[in-house]
Protein backbone atom coordinates (compact mmCIF):
# COMPACT_ATOMS: atom_id res chain seq x y z
CA UNK A 1 0.00 0.00 0.00
CA UNK A 2 1.04 3.61 -1.03
CA UNK A 3 0.36 6.35 0.96
CA UNK A 4 0.62 9.79 -0.75
CA UNK A 5 1.30 13.32 1.44
CA UNK A 6 -0.41 16.58 0.06
CA UNK A 7 3.39 17.04 -0.87
CA UNK A 8 3.07 14.47 -2.86
CA UNK A 9 6.47 12.28 -0.57
CA UNK A 10 5.17 8.55 -0.07
CA UNK A 11 4.98 6.05 2.49
CA UNK A 12 4.75 2.21 1.79
CA UNK A 13 3.55 -0.62 3.99
CA UNK A 14 4.13 -3.84 2.76
CA UNK A 15 4.02 -7.76 3.63
CA UNK A 16 7.01 -9.83 2.15
CA UNK A 17 6.04 -13.10 1.06
CA UNK A 18 8.21 -15.97 0.28
CA UNK A 19 8.84 -16.53 -3.31
CA UNK A 20 10.66 -19.51 -5.82
CA UNK A 21 14.08 -19.17 -5.42
CA UNK A 22 15.68 -17.32 -9.17
CA UNK A 23 16.50 -20.00 -11.88
CA UNK A 24 20.40 -20.13 -11.60
CA UNK A 25 20.97 -21.98 -14.87
CA UNK A 26 18.52 -19.45 -16.77
CA UNK A 27 19.62 -16.04 -14.72
CA UNK A 28 23.72 -17.14 -15.36
CA UNK A 29 23.05 -17.29 -19.30
CA UNK A 30 20.82 -14.07 -19.07
CA UNK A 31 23.93 -12.29 -17.41
CA UNK A 32 26.56 -13.43 -19.64
CA UNK A 33 24.78 -11.23 -22.41
CA UNK A 34 24.13 -8.40 -20.05
CA UNK A 35 26.17 -5.43 -19.02
CA UNK A 36 24.41 -4.61 -15.64
CA UNK A 37 22.27 -6.46 -12.95
CA UNK A 38 19.94 -3.93 -10.55
CA UNK A 39 19.10 -5.21 -7.41
CA UNK A 40 17.56 -4.32 -4.21
CA UNK A 41 18.97 -6.99 -1.92
CA UNK A 42 16.35 -7.56 1.00
CA UNK A 43 17.50 -11.05 0.92
CA UNK A 44 21.41 -11.34 1.44
CA UNK A 45 21.65 -15.05 1.15
CA UNK A 46 19.97 -14.68 -1.90
CA UNK A 47 21.95 -11.38 -3.27
CA UNK A 48 25.02 -13.27 -2.39
CA UNK A 49 24.28 -15.48 -4.99
CA UNK A 50 23.10 -13.24 -7.23
CA UNK A 51 26.43 -11.50 -6.91
CA UNK A 52 28.47 -14.77 -7.62
CA UNK A 53 26.55 -15.18 -11.10
CA UNK A 54 27.54 -11.88 -11.83
CA UNK A 55 30.91 -11.64 -10.89
CA UNK A 56 31.29 -14.52 -12.95
CA UNK A 57 30.14 -13.16 -16.21
CA UNK A 58 31.80 -9.81 -15.61
CA UNK A 59 28.30 -8.16 -15.41
CA UNK A 60 28.42 -5.18 -13.30
CA UNK A 61 26.03 -5.34 -9.98
CA UNK A 62 24.09 -1.95 -9.06
CA UNK A 63 22.17 -2.09 -5.86
CA UNK A 64 19.51 0.43 -4.27
CA UNK A 65 19.74 0.46 -0.48
CA UNK A 66 17.34 1.25 2.03
CA UNK A 67 17.65 1.30 5.88
CA UNK A 68 15.67 -1.93 6.01
CA UNK A 69 18.21 -3.63 4.25
CA UNK A 70 20.76 -2.15 7.17
CA UNK A 71 19.44 -2.68 10.89
CA UNK A 72 22.22 -5.12 11.89
CA UNK A 73 26.39 -3.77 12.08
CA UNK A 74 27.93 -4.94 9.66
CA UNK A 75 24.66 -5.38 7.54
CA UNK A 76 25.91 -2.00 5.07
CA UNK A 77 29.36 -3.36 5.07
CA UNK A 78 28.65 -6.56 3.49
CA UNK A 79 26.05 -4.83 0.72
CA UNK A 80 28.82 -2.38 0.02
CA UNK A 81 31.16 -5.05 -0.38
CA UNK A 82 29.23 -6.70 -3.34
CA UNK A 83 28.26 -3.83 -5.12
CA UNK A 84 29.80 -1.65 -7.99
CA UNK A 85 27.33 1.02 -8.00
CA UNK A 86 25.30 2.28 -4.99
CA UNK A 87 22.09 4.38 -4.89
CA UNK A 88 20.23 5.21 -1.15
CA UNK A 89 18.01 8.61 -0.58
CA UNK A 90 19.16 10.60 1.88
CA UNK A 91 16.94 9.31 4.62
CA UNK A 92 18.30 6.09 4.64
CA UNK A 93 21.41 7.84 4.26
CA UNK A 94 20.80 9.42 7.89
CA UNK A 95 19.46 6.56 9.17
CA UNK A 96 22.05 3.98 8.37
CA UNK A 97 25.38 6.28 8.96
CA UNK A 98 24.19 8.70 11.52
CA UNK A 99 24.98 11.81 9.50
CA UNK A 100 24.22 14.06 5.92
CA UNK A 101 25.62 12.62 3.01
CA UNK A 102 28.77 14.86 2.34
CA UNK A 103 31.99 13.98 -0.35
CA UNK A 104 34.65 12.82 1.67
CA UNK A 105 32.59 10.49 4.09
CA UNK A 106 30.57 9.19 0.61
CA UNK A 107 33.97 8.94 -0.90
CA UNK A 108 35.67 6.42 2.39
CA UNK A 109 32.63 4.10 1.92
CA UNK A 110 33.87 3.47 -1.94
CA UNK A 111 36.74 2.05 0.18
CA UNK A 112 34.25 -1.05 1.03
CA UNK A 113 34.30 -2.11 -2.39
CA UNK A 114 31.70 0.39 -4.77
CA UNK A 115 32.78 1.96 -7.39
CA UNK A 116 30.34 4.54 -7.96
CA UNK A 117 28.21 5.63 -4.67
CA UNK A 118 24.66 8.00 -5.26
CA UNK A 119 22.55 9.83 -2.83
CA UNK A 120 19.33 11.49 -3.75
CA UNK A 121 18.16 14.39 -2.14
CA UNK A 122 14.93 14.75 -2.71
CA UNK A 123 13.52 18.36 -3.66
CA UNK A 124 17.93 19.54 -2.72
CA UNK A 125 19.18 17.21 -6.00
CA UNK A 126 21.46 14.22 -6.04
CA UNK A 127 24.97 13.80 -5.10
CA UNK A 128 27.76 11.39 -6.56
CA UNK A 129 31.02 10.32 -5.93
CA UNK A 130 33.76 7.74 -7.17
CA UNK A 131 37.15 7.46 -6.54
CA UNK A 132 38.31 10.52 -9.07
CA UNK A 133 35.10 12.25 -9.16
CA UNK A 134 32.53 14.27 -7.29
CA UNK A 135 28.92 15.63 -8.64
CA UNK A 136 26.48 17.47 -7.25
CA UNK A 137 23.33 18.18 -9.02
CA UNK A 138 20.12 20.47 -7.97
CA UNK A 139 16.89 18.89 -8.41
CA UNK A 140 14.59 20.40 -11.94
CA UNK A 141 11.82 22.37 -10.83
CA UNK A 142 8.76 20.09 -10.59
CA UNK A 143 5.24 20.41 -8.95
CA UNK A 144 5.29 17.49 -6.81
CA UNK A 145 2.15 15.18 -7.31
CA UNK A 146 3.53 11.37 -6.67
CA UNK A 147 7.04 10.68 -5.69
CA UNK A 148 6.16 6.66 -6.01
CA UNK A 149 8.73 5.57 -8.36
CA UNK A 150 11.01 8.48 -8.73
CA UNK A 151 13.85 7.11 -7.56
CA UNK A 152 13.81 4.31 -9.57
CA UNK A 153 13.23 6.57 -12.49
CA UNK A 154 16.73 8.29 -11.42
CA UNK A 155 18.22 5.44 -11.13
CA UNK A 156 17.97 3.96 -14.35
CA UNK A 157 18.59 7.32 -16.26
CA UNK A 158 21.77 7.58 -14.38
CA UNK A 159 23.17 3.68 -15.40
CA UNK A 160 21.84 4.44 -18.70
CA UNK A 161 23.70 7.50 -18.91
CA UNK A 162 26.90 6.17 -17.66
CA UNK A 163 26.51 3.09 -20.32
CA UNK A 164 26.35 5.84 -22.42
CA UNK A 165 30.06 7.22 -21.49
CA UNK A 166 28.77 10.52 -20.01
CA UNK A 167 30.41 11.90 -16.94
CA UNK A 168 29.32 11.47 -13.98
CA UNK A 169 28.22 15.18 -14.21
CA UNK A 170 26.24 14.62 -17.01
CA UNK A 171 24.48 11.39 -15.57
CA UNK A 172 23.87 13.05 -12.57
CA UNK A 173 22.01 15.61 -14.67
CA UNK A 174 20.42 13.29 -16.60
CA UNK A 175 18.98 11.53 -13.75
CA UNK A 176 18.14 14.61 -12.11
CA UNK A 177 16.21 15.75 -15.20
CA UNK A 178 14.15 12.25 -15.72
CA UNK A 179 13.24 12.18 -12.23
CA UNK A 180 11.82 15.57 -11.97
CA UNK A 181 9.32 14.49 -14.99
CA UNK A 182 8.93 11.05 -12.78
CA UNK A 183 7.03 13.13 -9.71
CA UNK A 184 4.81 14.93 -11.45
CA UNK A 185 1.90 12.44 -12.22
CA UNK A 186 0.09 9.48 -10.14
CA UNK A 187 1.53 6.69 -10.16
CA UNK A 188 4.83 4.62 -10.49
CA UNK A 189 5.00 4.41 -13.90
CA UNK A 190 2.64 7.47 -16.00
CA UNK A 191 5.39 10.17 -15.37
CA UNK A 192 8.50 8.07 -16.38
CA UNK A 193 9.95 10.59 -19.52
CA UNK A 194 11.28 9.67 -22.64
CA UNK A 195 14.74 10.39 -24.14
CA UNK A 196 12.88 13.05 -25.84
CA UNK A 197 11.36 14.62 -23.01
CA UNK A 198 14.24 14.77 -21.26
CA UNK A 199 16.64 15.75 -23.62
CA UNK A 200 14.20 18.90 -24.66
CA UNK A 201 14.75 19.72 -20.58
CA UNK A 202 17.80 19.66 -20.69
CA UNK A 203 18.73 21.61 -24.00
CA UNK A 204 16.04 24.52 -22.40
CA UNK A 205 18.08 24.30 -19.02
CA UNK A 206 21.27 25.20 -21.15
Amino acid sequence: MVMIEADGEKALVYAPLAGSSFDTPTLGAALWESALLYAMPYDFAEYAKLHALARAAGTLLAIDVEAAMAQRSGDIERLLNLADIVFMNEVTYLSVFGQAPEPEHMRHLLALGPRVLVVTRGAAGALAVTRYATAQQSAFPAAPIDCTGAGDCFNGAFVAALFEGRSLRAALRFACAAASFAVSRLGAREGIPSRAQVDQLLGARG
